[in-house]
């Protein structure tokens, strides 16, 4: 979005957490005036975000026009070009400013706070499990390299990240593979969908504990499903407590520790359209943000646990896609030792 518009709204990440932790009140339809205050910051959030982003909008189309935005937008020029072409496509078709702004909010809300979310749960499960941080560390190391300049007049240089995108995310199985995984086990997605013509269901009678009874689904209501089920289910997914990241990979047969993806019908429903996981599926922006954030962590950085008992793995506690943690993980952190 650029530094302007961030300096023009300073509260925007808050507002974007804020509406991620109601975000499932405003999805279920609860009307403002029901008093839950994640409910009502989220609601107010969500207004307050369409409100900038309309506004931002507004500016773009000025200075595309060759107009002045004013002072307050200065200068525009480091806005993505990502944004900027959404901007030409919208403008183009005539698109009035209070349109976009709920879309540019999706890919705002679904970038930052997703990508920000699971990218601490891959790290933590990861880096808990030494034989897969040593087999990840080799896979990303052609991509990924931390180096350390030589010092000049003696004042020592920051480390600096060599990283190649493109490779991280077309060439690394293993770590694509954490991703998903984790995906499986730390996060909450659901659809909805909106019922064309009436029918009743009843429960499956081999996991259900009241197998006769039955529901019936009228014309026109919504019906909320959670793939968290179907993600901690063991008949798709045996010992579905375990992080596994090998349930999509084979071995490639070149030479031991490297991986190639296999097909899995189980994670092709975890990613099937019409879920917020299809966001998350190969090539999103929330993938790739995510492996490149990890791939570049693991390359600069050692971790060693706090807690006398090793890596502990907190529980869960609900918010938007992604589960937040009941606590702290703590963790010694300190750069590795770089060439």
């Amino acid at each position: 979005m650029g530094s302007t518009f961030v300096e023009n709204y300073p509260a925007v990440l808050e507002d974007i957490w804020d509406l991620d932790a109601g975000f499932r009140w405003l999805n279920a339809g609860l009307p403002r005036w029901i008093p839950v205050g994640s409910r009502t910051r989220a609601h107010v959030a969500r207004s307050r975000l369409n409100r900038a982003l309309a506004a931002f909008h507004r500016a773009m189309d000025l200075v595309s026009e060759g107009g002045d935005p004013g002072a307050a937008w200065g200068d525009m020029g480091d806005v993505s070009e990502l944004i900027a072409q959404r901007n030409r496509i919208w403008r183009g078709h005539g698109i009035v400013p209070e349109r976009r702004s709920p879309e540019d909010l999706a890919l705002l809300w679904g970038i930052v706070a997703t990508v920000s979310q699971i990218t601490p749960w891959i790290l933590i499960r990861i880096i808990s499990l030494p034989d897969i941080l040593k087999e990840v560390r080799d896979e990303i190391r052609p991509y990924a390299q931390g180096v350390q300049p030589e010092q000049i007049f003696g004042i020592p240089e920051p480390p600096r990240l060599q990283i190649l995108s493109e490779g991280i995310s077309d060439s690394c199985p293993l770590l694509r593979a954490c991703f998903l995984e984790t995906l499986r086990m730390d996060a909450a997605p659901f659809s909805v969908g909106r019922v064309k013509k009436s029918f009743s269901m009843k429960e499956d009678p081999n996991i259900s504990i009241s197998p006769s009874k039955s529901y019936v689904l009228q014309t026109g209501s919504y019906v909320e499903v959670s793939h968290y089920l179907y993600q901690t289910d063991a008949r798709p997914f045996p010992n579905p407590e375990k992080f596994d990241p090998q349930r999509t990979l084979e071995s490639s047969g070149t030479q031991p520790g490297t991986w190639k993806f296999t097909s899995c019908q189980s994670f092709d429903r975890l990613l099937a359209s019409g879920s917020d996981h299809s966001a998350l599926s190969q090539g999103s922006f929330v993938e790739t943000g995510c492996l490149l954030f990890v791939a570049a962590i693991l390359s600069l950085w050692e971790f060693e646990a706090v807690d006398p008992l090793g890596w502990q793995i907190p529980d869960h506690r609900t918010a938007g896609i992604i589960f937040l943690p009941t606590r702290d993980v703590e963790a010694r952190i300190k750069c590795r030792k770089l060439e």
